[in-house]
């Protein structure tokens, strides 16, 4: 956007857009040249310097989690504890079934918790899919642990936590009934 902008005003009126003061060191004239050049090479360094980071580390996990999960065909309803699934809702191009707000969405509203209670996530997860009769994915941000009584509904996937952004990082169970 800065760029756009530094673009635009250096093609117009010196007059309508360039302060005073600028005016008098004849900063217009003189360096704006420069100054676009410049500018133009602290975009094209941050460009590069974060395409190696995200190669190195992506900032994402969200689009290898939802491919984890579309290589399951039999699987095709998916979970989450709050807003953390929505941007692999967008790869999986599939509304995620939130917990929290017991209703279907590809975003959340701000100020919509997720759920922190690990006992209570399960609970809700395994209630869930005992009333579609569906097995589902369930997307959390933060590994369960899984009792051997949990075992039975509820199995560890895979887990992404790569992310540069700790909220990016995703924890995948599948959740199943198992008619107990």
């Amino acid at each position: 956007m800065i760029l756009i902008s530094c673009v635009w005003l250096s093609r117009s009126p010196a007059s309508l857009y360039i302060p005073i003061i600028l005016k008098r060191l004849k900063f217009k004239r003189d360096y704006s040249q420069q100054f676009f050049i410049a500018l133009l090479l602290v975009q094209a360094a941050a460009g590069i310097l974060s395409y190696t980071f995200d190669l190195n580390r992506p900032f994402s996990e969200s689009k290898n989690a939802a491919n984890l999960m579309l290589k399951d065909k039999e699987t095709g309803e998916y979970l989450s504890a709050g807003c953390g699934a929505a941007p692999v809702s967008a790869y999986l191009e599939k509304k995620v079934y939130h917990l929290n707000v017991q209703k279907y969405g590809s975003f959340c509203q701000f100020g919509d918790t997720a759920i922190e209670d690990e006992v209570r996530l399960k609970k809700d997860a395994v209630a869930f899919i005992t009333k579609t009769h569906r097995p589902a994915f369930l997307i959390t941000h933060i590994p369960l642990g899984l009792s051997p009584a949990d075992s039975l509904n509820i199995m560890w996937v895979g887990n992404f936590e790569r992310s540069a952004l700790r909220n990016e990082s995703y924890y995948i169970y599948r959740v199943q009934n198992n008619g107990l």
